[in-house]
């Protein structure tokens, strides 16, 4: 793609921006990126517990591309700046990249959509290159099947969420770095999951198959959330990217 294709794409994207980039967040709705459905991301993989293990991966690697964006945010709204520091919530997803089915459903990979001052995270710049990579990262999806489905919502739902808020809070607030957030949040999932190293070692016997494959996809999405290392070649490129970006007139 040349510079000029890659512009077009960026206009394009602009002009969608508008319909879903300012607006509140109604309740159990989700704005489709990819509307006809093209773009499933489907991670071939064995069995349903590799392919949770895939998925753990995904949601640290998502967390990495949010606490960056924040840093960036903070860096380009000089939020040091306020008087206030931005309230951080978490919400269900309001944005979603494709649209899943009733059995494989399209799992956020990101635990929630972070409101910030009880707004869209978009809202908190004008620039429209860094609201394109906010909506991105917090729409990107996996598909998943729907038994594995429940273990996801309920880390994220019941559990997760103040991980999220609160390492978001102290990239946007505190003045620390992307990867201080990204160890905060892995430090506060590893409270929720106690002694899951423990776990993973030992061969627990549960008859009932649908508990066992749950029981299973914990130890899989652990293994992938907390033993994927941060790629510094490939953030260095997505930053660069990002910046790029909001540059564009």
């Amino acid at each position: 793609m040349n510079d000029t294709q890659y512009r077009q794409q960026v206009a394009e994207f602009r002009n969608r921006l508008t319909d879903f980039a300012q607006g509140d967040v109604p309740q159990g709705k989700r704005i489709h990126i990819d509307k006809e459905g093209r773009r499933s991301r489907f991670m071939p993989s064995p069995t349903a517990i590799e392919r949770m293990t895939l998925y753990g991966k995904r949601r640290f690697n998502s967390i990495v591309r949010v606490m960056a964006l924040f840093e960036v945010t903070r860096e380009h709204e000089n939020l040091a700046a306020r008087s206030t520091p931005v309230t951080v919530t978490a919400a269900g997803a309001y944005w979603q990249a494709f649209q899943g089915t009733t059995l494989e459903p399209a799992c956020h990979t990101c635990p929630g959509l972070l409101m910030l001052d009880g707004e869209l995270p978009t809202l908190i710049t004008s620039n429209i290159g860094l609201r394109r990579h906010i909506i991105v990262a917090f729409a990107d999806c996996m598909i998943m099947p729907v038994s594995i489905n429940k273990v996801d919502r309920y880390f994220d739902d019941s559990l997760g969420w103040p991980a999220f808020e609160h390492a978001a809070s102290m990239v946007l607030n505190s003045g620390r770095s992307w990867r201080d957030g990204v160890s905060a949040y892995a430090e506060g999932m590893r409270l929720i999951f106690g002694d899951m190293i423990s776990i993973l070692n030992r061969d627990y016997f549960i008859s009932d198959p649908e508990l066992r494959e749950q029981f299973e996809a914990c130890k899989a999405f652990y293994e992938g959330l907390f033993l994927t290392p941060i790629n510094q070649a490939e953030m260095n490129n997505y930053l660069s990217s990002v910046r790029a970006e909001m540059n564009i007139a």
